[in-house]
């Protein structure tokens, strides 16, 4: 999937703009050991467009091999950082966090939501307290539980928008979802992740009138450039460092009396977010 008329020398310039970037992607994961061998792929397509990069995974309360590859992972790439419990870094030994288990395709509630809330300031803790990290440029947040392609003339055409505009503190992905039902027999692309998206249309929307408009109605074609919203997410998100230093993921309840997502809670802080409708993050397949 990409956009077929793309701006060749916003792509050229917001390319050797990031070359000249450093960057952090973080992320949480628990409970996927097949998944790690895509989501190194994944990433490695990334950072290797960058001038020097991190990768910061927070990892807990696992069942299965996931700890084990990723420490693996980290042995032949100096440039992972496996965290999660104390200030371990990169041990093999477990980390029981003793949070329950995010159940397939739930509704939020407001333990999970407070779980994400702790599980994300864990990153945001540990690039603050590094003393080489918190000089980075730009942080990117993406689920690593998803299964994703990345459009890399999208990424690129947001490192034009973030070479040339400095009050821009995020740019969200422009997220699609490929649905599919009854066996693949009916397939259709949705808006992913709604329950992060916050605009000045939806401010008093339900969750679940948000999540039916979005699957109908919220689309964003290539050719709309940069959506001002307040709060996206779309499972990937770059970040100016500089804006999100000292901020933390957070999580009230409303006035419809539904708990809000970490995002929301986190952008609150934050004066222009934006969603970039080239930057598209195609995901496949929904773990969570």
């Amino acid at each position: 999937l990409q956009c077929t008329n793309i701006n060749k020398t916003r792509i050229e310039e917001g390319q050797k703009y990031l070359s000249q970037s450093r960057v952090i992607i973080c992320g949480l994961i628990r409970d996927r050991e097949p998944h790690i061998k895509r989501l190194k792929q994944q990433l490695n397509e990334i950072v290797k467009f960058f001038a020097d990069y991190a990768i910061v995974i927070v990892e807990n309360d696992s069942k299965d091999g996931t700890r084990r590859e990723l420490i693996n992972w980290a042995k032949i790439d100096k440039h992972i950082h496996v965290i999660g419990c104390d200030n371990q870094i990169n041990s093999i030994s477990s980390c029981n966090l003793s949070l329950a288990a995010t159940k397939i395709r739930s509704s939020p509630d407001s333990s999970r939501i407070e779980k994400m809330v702790r599980l994300r300031n864990i990153y945001m803790n540990y690039i603050e307290k590094h003393s080489l990290l918190k000089q980075f440029d730009y942080v990117i947040i993406e689920d690593f539980d998803l299964t994703t392609y990345t459009y890399l003339n999208g990424l690129f055409s947001t490192g034009f928008y973030l070479k040339y505009d400095s009050t821009i503190d995020a740019i969200c992905s422009n997220g699609i979802f490929y649905n599919k039902l009854f066996r693949n027999m009916i397939t259709y692309e949705t808006y992913f992740d709604p329950y992060a998206h916050k605009d000045k249309h939806n401010q008093n929307w339900s969750k679940a009138y948000n999540d039916i408009w979005s699957t109908l109605f919220r689309k964003y074609s290539c050719n709309e450039g940069l959506i001002s919203v307040q709060s996206c997410f779309s499972g990937q998100t770059i970040y100016r460092y500089k804006s999100i230093e000292g901020k933390r993921y957070r999580t009230y309840i409303d006035q419809n009396k539904q708990v809000i997502c970490e995002h929301v809670g986190f952008h609150e802080t934050l004066k222009n977010v934006y969603i970039n409708s080239e930057m598209i993050f195609y995901v496949t397949k929904n773990n969570m």
